[in-house]
């Protein structure tokens, strides 16, 4: 997760779901990553770290204003090629 494009960001954020859905150990190598994100440029990349820190939980604690000051925000997701919203599986659930 190194500096963003929108993209890059949302792709990063992806994969930091997929090993938090199978494996919870990496959240804190996680952690400052996610919260850097917080401030992305993209809202899609701006709500999925702000949906895995929720994820974190306890972890994640520390940040809860930085997430909250994100109460208003405005964006929205991007939408995909097909016109819809990436599916995002529930914490701690792979896909499929």
């Amino acid at each position: 997760m190194t500096t963003p494009t929108s993209n890059s960001g949302s792709v990063a954020s992806a994969q930091a779901g997929g090993l938090l859905a199978q494996w919870r150990s990496p959240a804190d190598a996680l952690l400052p990553r996610l919260v850097a994100r917080l401030d992305d440029p993209a809202a899609e990349v701006r709500f999925r770290a702000a949906e895995l820190l929720a994820c974190l939980g306890p972890a994640a604690a520390a940040h809860a204003d930085e997430v909250a000051a994100l109460i208003g925000d405005t964006g929205a997701p991007r939408p995909h090629a097909h016109g819809r919203p990436s599916p995002r599986p529930p914490c701690g659930r792979s896909p499929g």
